[in-house]
């Protein structure tokens, strides 16, 4: 089958999912569904119509010169696109299937929900998303397999790596506070704009400066390979996810695929079948009432095959 794949470039997932595609037959062709320019990034921060406007001139030239030949279109996010841009794609691939997966709620992703009647199977991650639009199938992200590696002893109990937004840092802080007290130790990154920093460190001094001693932020981004690793090496692996969601981050199937015990603030991970609260923990991090004993409980292990990239991309485009 010859697919065109439209996905964000962030963190290079459309580089193993254009990998595994081609390891199961497929022809791939890849196209950007937003180019993070100087001037879109600016555009971003002043106006959402501007930004919109941009973007959506972007892809209709990229359509414009696209081949006609693909058997299936495989959109993710589609940052870039509106409902005018997507029955263009519409129109010129009549006879091929256009298939949305959706890894933003779209309060978030921006995506207009009067172009999901254009495609043949819309997916999305995020359960409030599933309720309000019914075209929508939920199904959570995906692991690749072959960040997976067995560490025999572990030397952090718990980690997290992760951006700056909503209310991260002040958790972390809560919790690192309340672990020191039971001699539990935190690998605790978080990346962070300089700008942002400084700002905030006017702001709220306190929790930004101890945060800078601890040496928990980093003004770069952390590699997918030193992440993975550093999650090898941890009992337990913190989740917090963004207020604006309630969809399973990628970082929850990484973390259960590798046979590690989860912390997470996000209640809607007991509606999957995966749930299990031997190996998960949700958390109020403002009333926190933690069972440490839930660190050492024995490892059982948890079914997610059917997430591991290959077998997920075998049931999306079937």
């Amino acid at each position: 089958m010859k697919i065109l794949l439209i996905a964000p470039t962030a963190y290079n997932y459309y580089i193993d999912i254009s990998e595994t595609l081609k390891d199961m037959g497929h022809s791939v062709h890849f196209v950007p569904d937003f180019v993070p320019s100087f001037m879109n990034r600016s555009f971003r921060f002043l106006s959402l119509s501007l930004i919109s406007f941009f973007q959506n001139r972007y892809i209709c030239n990229v359509i414009k010169k696209l081949p006609s030949d693909f058997d299936c279109i495989f959109l993710i996010r589609g940052y870039a696109f509106n409902e005018h841009s997507i029955k263009i794609l519409k129109d010129k691939y009549s006879d091929a299937r256009l298939i949305l997966y959706q890894w933003d709620p779209l309060s978030v992703s921006h995506f207009s929900s009067h172009a999901l009647r254009y495609f043949d199977k819309c997916f999305t991650f995020d359960y409030s998303d599933s309720i309000t639009y019914s075209v929508f199938v939920q199904k959570p992200l995906f692991f690749i397999d072959k960040y997976n590696h067995y560490v025999d002893k572990c030397d952090v109990d718990i980690s997290f790596i992760g951006s700056n937004h909503s209310n991260r840092l002040e958790i972390c802080s809560l919790l690192f506070d309340y672990f020191e007290k039971y001699h539990i130790n935190m690998f605790i990154r978080i990346n962070s704009q300089i700008f942002k920093t400084m700002f905030f460190l006017i702001k709220k001094y306190n929790l930004y400066s101890t945060a800078l001693k601890r040496k928990w932020i980093v003004f770069s981004p952390i590699s997918r390979l030193v992440s993975q690793s550093i999650f090898d090496r941890s009992i337990a692996v913190l989740d917090i996810h963004s207020p604006k969601q309630k969809g399973l981050s990628i970082r929850v199937i990484e973390v259960l695929s590798k046979g590690k015990k989860l912390i997470t603030t996000n209640l809607s991970i007991k509606e999957e079948k995966f749930y299990n609260p031997n190996m998960i923990c949700i958390i109020d991090p403002y009333n926190l009432d933690f069972d440490i004993s839930f660190l050492k409980r024995p490892n059982e292990k948890i079914d997610m095959g059917m997430y591991r990239l290959d077998n997920w991309l075998l049931d999306v485009l079937s």
